[in-house]
């Protein structure tokens, strides 16, 4: 049967040795051992390194977070005239929003304009009784704050510009026949 190649011929000592299948499992497991042992040592220096920078650099850490803290305070102070609340506006300040989805986007406009209407319809009730120039506490006896920095549209040209980046520059046009 074998010669009519309706059965395998036995494999040899030497194939038996040398078999591919083997020596790819044995490497595998060979690698995983390798692979975990890195990580252990990993983990162990991680850890070292973590106490290492709690001794050495944790009070100037502390120290610099703090006067961040004050800094913010003093800040606010200048900015409002009065002691901030709490530090939850100091916490937020860092936060970045996640990208809004069409449907929230919708929904938060809807809130604005609901809001909008409202504040314009309080806004006229108010406003009659007084008259020009009797100093109610108006808002023109303070300087009016400057905004400093980028503007939204150039926030919207970075944005734009990063796409393009992404997207187009680095596009090969040379097999395009048209």
């Amino acid at each position: 049967m074998i010669f009519l190649g309706m059965k395998r011929k036995p494999k040899t000592k030497e194939e038996i040795e040398n078999d591919p299948i083997k020596k790819a499992e044995q490497t595998r497991q060979d690698r995983k051992a390798i692979q975990e042992a890195h990580w252990e040592t990993f983990i162990k220096e991680k850890e070292e390194m973590q106490e290492m920078i709690q001794e050495i650099e944790g009070d100037d850490i502390a120290d610099a977070m703090f006067k961040e803290r004050r800094d913010w305070v003093a800040q606010y102070r200048s900015d409002f005239n009065k002691v901030p609340d709490g530090l939850e506006k100091f916490y937020e300040r860092n936060n970045v929003q996640e990208p809004l989805t069409a449907e929230e986007e919708e929904k938060k406009a809807a809130e604005e304009e609901e809001k909008g209407k409202k504040g314009k319809d309080k806004g006229k009730g108010k406003g009659k009784g007084k008259g020009k120039g009797k100093g109610g506490g108006g808002g023109d006896d303070e300087p009016k704050k400057m905004n400093i920095g980028p503007s939204e549209v150039v926030g919207k040209f970075d944005e734009f510009y990063e796409e393009y980046n992404k997207e187009w520059s680095n596009r090969d046009e040379s097999d395009n026949k048209q």
